[in-house]
Formats: C-alpha cells, structure tokens, sequence
C-alpha cells in the first residue's frame, strides 16, 4: 500500500478531535500512520543532513522510500501570532524542498498546519499587509521569493524561496460544539 497523508488524516480525525499541543498531535500521527501501515518505520525529530540545527518533525520510511512531514499545531489558547505561523509554515515546505534535493531515498514530502484559527483561510484585507507574501489563505498560491513588505521580524528576517508552486485548500477536521478545527496539506514532490 502507497503512503497517503490524506488516509492518514481521516484515520487520525477517527482517533482524535483536538490536540493537547503539537508533540500531542505529532505522536498521534506516528501512532496512526504505525497502525496503518504495518512496514512502515517512523522516526520523530529527525536530523537533517543539510542544517544540524533544523530536524524534521516525522520521517516515514516504508520500502526504503522517506515520506517526511511537518507538523504546526496553532490554536486559539497559544500565543502565536498569525504573520509569524505562516511564515513557518512555507517555511516547512522550503525545508522539505531542501530535504528533498539533498536525500535521494526522498519518495514526496507533507507539510500541515492544523488550527481552530478560521483567520489563517481568511485573504488579508490588503495586499500591503506586512506578511502578504506569507499569507496561507484559501486557494493562494505560493512559490519563489517569498519577502516582508516593510520592516523586519526578529527571526524571521530571512526570505523564503519556494522551488515549486503550492496551493492552499484548506479543509475542515474537526467541530466540537462550536468549535470548528481546520487543516492545510501541502505536498512536496520528487
């Protein structure tokens, strides 16, 4: 059977509505994607050959292919501002790119956001917000040199080029009463 994260995904909204926190989510998604595939061997912050200081968050290995993955967790309880979530996010995607052209057992990689935040589908009122460039909102589609508008972000200073062309559709997960859990799957391929 072939890896698919949207199996996985379903499996997981089977299992769980909602999150304590990321390592929370994380370790579930380890735990689903053991269950479902029975020779599939999972490693969890895994080093990556290119920046020792950047691990990926889930690295899939079945029939010696690497499925990496990358997980954000924001919530309404978190202090985690949006500008800089989504940031991270293409940020994810750049690191599996990079990932990519330096592993060659590398098969497709994931990145996922999943958040109870419903401004993240949200387009910015204006295309001059600050993080324009970095806004993941519904069918936006991200690719090249992604920059600030105007000032800097402490850590978060540095362009991203993103290779490829992703386009976001985001879909809903979970809702517990009134509160409505959505998600991004982005796919990095060979």
């Amino acid at each position: 059977m072939e890896f698919d994260i949207n199996l996985v995904m379903e499996k997981l909204r089977e299992r769980k509505k909602e999150f304590v926190n990321e390592n929370d989510l994380k370790q579930e998604m380890v735990n689903v994607i053991e269950d479902l595939y029975s020779n599939a061997r999972t490693r969890m912050e895994y080093p990556t050959n290119f920046n020792a200081n950047k691990a990926i968050d889930i690295l899939v290995i079945i029939n010696n292919k690497h499925f990496p993955i990358e997980v954000k967790y924001p919530t309404i309880k978190g202090e985690h501002p949006k500008n800089e979530q989504c940031y991270k996010y293409l940020q994810d995607i750049e690191r599996i790119e990079k990932f990519r052209d330096n592993d060659p057992l590398f098969e497709k990689g994931y990145t996922i956001i999943l958040t109870d935040i419903k401004s993240f589908k949200e387009k910015p009122t204006s295309e001059n917000v600050d993080y324009y460039d970095f806004s993941i909102h519904e069918r936006a589609e991200k690719t090249g040199t992604l920059m600030w508008q105007k000032g800097e972000k402490k850590r978060f200073e540095q362009p991203i080029t993103l290779k490829g062309t992703y386009k976001m559709n985001w879909k809903e997960y979970s809702q517990l009463n009134n509160h409505i859990f959505i998600y991004l799957v982005n796919e990095i391929d060979k």
